[in-house]
C-alpha cells in the first residue's frame, strides 16, 4: 500500500469552517464523501458543447440555466434530493445478517451538510474571482490553464444574480481567449486537485468498463458508532447519486457486530445479496469444509438458480467472502474501526487508505 503525504491541510480548514475549533471531524468527512459521490458522475460528463452553453446561458442570464438540464442545475438537484433523504425516518436497505430486524443508523444532520456545500461553493467562488482579479490588472500572471480549472469549478457551483458575472463579461472583452477551455484538462485538474473528489473517482467504475475493475477505498473512523453514521450517509448518497438504476459502488463495514464474512449468509439483506452476486466467478473455488476436496466438476462456468446464487452446474456457491482479498476488484468503500492490520492481506485492487480521522492533529494521510 502507498500512502501519499499532503503538505495542503484543506481537510482540517473545513473541519474548522465547519465545527469551529471542535474535534469531532467523522461527520465532516461523511459530508464530504456525500457531496462527492453526488457530483462526481455530473462531473465526468460535462462536454465542451455543454460547458460553452452554460456559460453562454449564464452571461445572457437566460432562465434555462437554472434548469435541471444545466451543469449547476444537475448538481443542485442531486444536492436537495439528499437534504431531504437525510430527513427521512427510514430509507435505508440495512439488516445485515446476525441483526434482529431492519435498523436504521443514525446519518449526518443536514445543517452539516449544507454547511460543507457552501464550504466548497464558496471556495469556487472566491477562487475564480482572485484569478479574475489578477487577470484584469496591469501585470497579470495568472495562467490560462488556471483560470480554466477555476471557471470550471465554478460552473458547478454557480448561483443566480452571482456579482462576479460582471467580472466575468468585463474579462471576456479583455481576453476572449481565456474562455476557450481545455475541458479534458480543467476536469483532470480539478478532481486531482480535491483530495477527497480524487479517490471517488478513482473509486467508481467507468460506464464503458467491460469488466469488474473497480478499486477499494478504506475509510478509518474513530468510533463504532461514527462508522454507522458515515456508513448510512454514504449509502444514502450512493442512492441518490446512481438514482437507484445504476451500480456505482459498495459499502462495507467491518467493525462491531458486522463482519465481513456476513456477506456468506443465505439469508442477508439485498445489498450483501448483491455483493456475493457480483463477486461470483465462473470458476468453481469450493471446498469442502470437511474433506477440504475442490469442486469435482472442476465446473468453469457458473449458471446461478434464480433466485439464489448456487450454481445450476455444480450445485456449489462459486466463491465465498471471507477475507479482505475475496473483495478483488470491487468498487468498495470499506469501512474499518481497528481491524485491517498488520497481518491482513488486502486484494491487489486496494489502493488508498483514508487516515484523515486517525491523524486530524497531524498533516492529512491518505
Amino acid at each position: 500500500m502507498i500512502f501519499v503525504k499532503n503538505n495542503i491541510d484543506l481537510f482540517q480548514t473545513l473541519g474548522e469552517a465547519v465545527l469551529g475549533k471542535k474535534k469531532e471531524l467523522d461527520d465532516v468527512l461523511a459530508a464530504d464523501y456525500s457531496y462527492c459521490i453526488l457530483l462526481v458522475e455530473i462531473i465526468r460528463n460535462i462536454t465542451v458543447e455543454h460547458f460553452q452553453n452554460n456559460l453562454k446561458s449564464i452571461l445572457e442570464n437566460r432562465p434555462d440555466v437554472h434548469e435541471n438540464s444545466s451543469i449547476s442545475g444537475k448538481c443542485e438537484e442531486r444536492i436537495t434530493k439528499f437534504k431531504r433523504r437525510l430527513e427521512e425516518p427510514s430509507v435505508l436497505e440495512t439488516g445485515e445478517a446476525g441483526q434482529r430486524g431492519v435498523k436504521r443508523y443514525p446519518c449526518i444532520t443536514r445543517d452539516i451538510f449544507e454547511k460543507v456545500v457552501e464550504y466548497h461553493q464558496m471556495g469556487a467562488r472566491e477562487n475564480l474571482e482572485m484569478y479574475i482579479d489578477d487577470l484584469l490588472s496591469s501585470h497579470p500572471d495568472t495562467s490560462k490553464n488556471n483560470f480554466g480549472v477555476a471557471l470550471f469549478g465554478y460552473m458547478i457551483h454557480y448561483k443566480k444574480n452571482d456579482e462576479i458575472i460582471m467580472k466575468i463579461k468585463q474579462l471576456i472583452e479583455h481576453k476572449p481567449d481565456y474562455f476557450d477551455v481545455d475541458i479534458a484538462k480543467a476536469r483532470m485538474t480539478f478532481v486531482q486537485k480535491y483530495e477527497t473528489m480524487r479517490i471517488v473517482d478513482d473509486l467508481i467504475i467507468p460506464k464503458d468498463a467491460k469488466a469488474l475493475e473497480g478499486k477499494m477505498k478504506i475509510l478509518r473512523v474513530s468510533y463504532i458508532k461514527n462508522g454507522n453514521t458515515l456508513y448510512t450517509t454514504l449509502c444514502i448518497a450512493r442512492q441518490v447519486a446512481s438514482e437507484n438504476k445504476q451500480y456505482m459502488f459498495e459499502v462495507i463495514r467491518d467493525f462491531g457486530y458486522f463482519r465481513l464474512r456476513d456477506i456468506n449468509v443465505t439469508k442477508c439483506d439485498r445489498a450483501l445479496f448483491r455483493i456475493r452476486r457480483v463477486l461470483q466467478t465462473e470458476h468453481c473455488q469450493y471446498t469442502d469444509p470437511q474433506t477440504l476436496e475442490p469442486c469435482r466438476l472442476n465446473c468453469k462456468t457458473y449458471k446461478p438458480v434464480c433466485p439464489g446464487l448456487t450454481c445450476k452446474n455444480c450445485g456449489h456457491v462459486h466463491k465465498q467472502i471471507n477475507l479482505y482479498k475475496d473483495l478483488k476488484h470491487l468498487p468498495v468503500l470499506l469501512i474499518l474501526q481497528k481491524r485491517g492490520r498488520l497481518g491482513d492481506t488486502f486484494p491487489i485492487s486496494f489502493n488508498c487508505m483514508d487516515l484523515r480521522i486517525c491523524y486530524r492533529d497531524h498533516v492529512s494521510i491518505v
